[in-house]
């Protein structure tokens, strides 16, 4: 059983209207003394207005390659293949000029830590009038005008004496709120939230989370939430792809893919979240570590690590297949088929 890539693409988009963003067989590789080594392999996704796609996993499974290749700013020595198309745009192979006028202006991102993100040596008036400058062709006064409106849509206490003071100024969270001003700036379509919250508090990460809510339904604006944490995605996210050593494993509606796991290292993520199983429960970590670049084991990538691994999974590589409605799934074995039923 197996999935072409245009039917792929279409289970990813089964649930958006017109996507605006559509990836399709995604491939990311290096090159080192072996030959290619694949970093990204095959990633397929789908993005309409208004929406929000977790993309999840542990380090390492390719979540912010996926995002760089879309942006057009993967490291040197790095190559993409495939398809990524902006409203019917293909920007792979597009030219740099191209894709700096993208940036920022239709597509925007926000990275984890707001600390290395902002420059620390100028006021964040600078950091965002110089962006909208650039891009919208605002005089100073206007795009000062244009800040402070930013500012406070973010909800940064005096947003006119903020944009005089410098990031070290702020606490952690403030200072992811001014990043988010910045992306927002120019009024992006798409939003690419890297682990936006990893480095907050929990009730400064729950803020951050219920804003980005508010903008989505305010603004139709679409969101790729990057993220380690399936908790996170649960609260944000309308449908949620997981991606293990590079690949997708499952994907589907939050419900489906939260509420009713059917891949083994879903379900390993959701068990090691705290509390997953009771207040008094202990944490249930994932046994062994995802396995490296180049290194990858025969067959299904995850069976060294999986208690339900048949012979055929270290021989075998799974297809990412459609199971049902909206779901696909890379695992012959299919261990929870029944729970996810009932």
């Amino acid at each position: 059983m197996s999935v072409t890539r245009s039917s792929t693409t279409d289970e990813l988009a089964a649930d958006t209207k017109t996507p605006l963003l559509e990836v399709e067989g995604l491939s990311v590789t290096r090159r080192d003394r072996r030959g290619r080594v694949s970093l990204v392999d095959e990633v397929h996704l789908a993005l309409a207005r208004g929406e929000v796609l977790g993309v999840c996993g542990e380090s390492g499974s390719g979540k912010t390659l996926t995002s760089l290749a879309v942006l057009g700013l993967l490291p040197a020595g790095l190559r993409a293949t495939g398809s990524i198309r902006y409203q019917g745009e293909e920007l792979v192979g597009a030219s740099r000029r191209r894709l700096r006028t993208l940036r920022g202006r239709e597509i925007a991102v926000v990275w984890q830590d707001p600390s290395t993100s902002l420059h620390p040596l100028l006021s964040v008036g600078i950091q965002i009038t110089e962006h909208v400058r650039y891009h919208l062709g605002l005089d100073a006064a206007t795009a000062e005008r244009r800040a402070i409106e930013l500012l406070d849509s973010v909800r940064v206490p005096d947003p006119a004496s903020a944009l005089r003071a410098r990031p070290h100024e702020f606490s952690g969270g403030l200072r992811q709120r001014i990043a988010l001003a910045i992306a927002l700036a120019c009024e992006p379509k798409i939003l690419l939230a890297d682990e936006p919250t990893t480095s907050l508090d929990l009730t400064v990460q729950a803020e951050i989370l219920h804003l980005l809510r508010d903008l989505v339904d305010e603004r139709q604006l679409a969101v790729v939430l990057i993220s380690h944490d399936l908790g996170v995605v649960s609260s944000l996210a309308d449908r949620v792809q997981v991606m293990y050593a590079g690949r997708i494993v499952e994907s589907g509606r939050r419900s489906q893919v939260i509420g009713a796991p059917r891949h083994p290292y879903t379900r390993a993520l959701l068990a090691a979240l705290p509390g997953s199983a009771g207040a008094q429960s202990r944490i249930r970590p994932i046994p062994g570590s995802p396995p490296l670049p180049g290194h990858l084991p025969n067959g299904c990538a995850f069976h060294p690590r999986c208690a339900f691994a048949v012979p055929s999974c270290g021989s075998e590589r799974p297809n990412l297949v459609s199971v049902e409605d909206s779901v696909l799934l890379a695992c012959p074995v299919d261990p929870f088929l029944a729970s996810a039923s009932k």
